[in-house]
């Protein structure tokens, strides 16, 4: 069996952005912090975190729509892809 990394490539208006799927270690951290906030506001913190670490530039990640983040992280996080 060979295992490759895989990556997400992505358009925003006209830049073309390439984003690692994250870790099983990085879904534990985010999870982790998830569970610690109160305020789930935050929680689009962590998420932009998250998303800075996997290759996207702040920037861009700051500026995203709600319903952009929730379609990246859906592709992200499923485990079934």
């Amino acid at each position: 069996m060979k295992l490759e990394k895989r990556v997400l490539e992505l358009e925003y208006g006209e830049e073309k952005l390439t984003l690692k799927y994250p870790t099983v270690l990085q879904i534990k951290e985010m999870t982790k912090k998830q569970q610690k906030i109160k305020d789930p506001v935050d929680n689009v913190d962590i998420i932009l975190d998250l998303l800075v670490d996997l290759g996207m530039p702040k920037e861009i990640a700051t500026e995203l729509e709600q319903r952009h983040l929730e379609s990246i992280m859906e592709v992200l996080i499923d485990s079934k892809k």
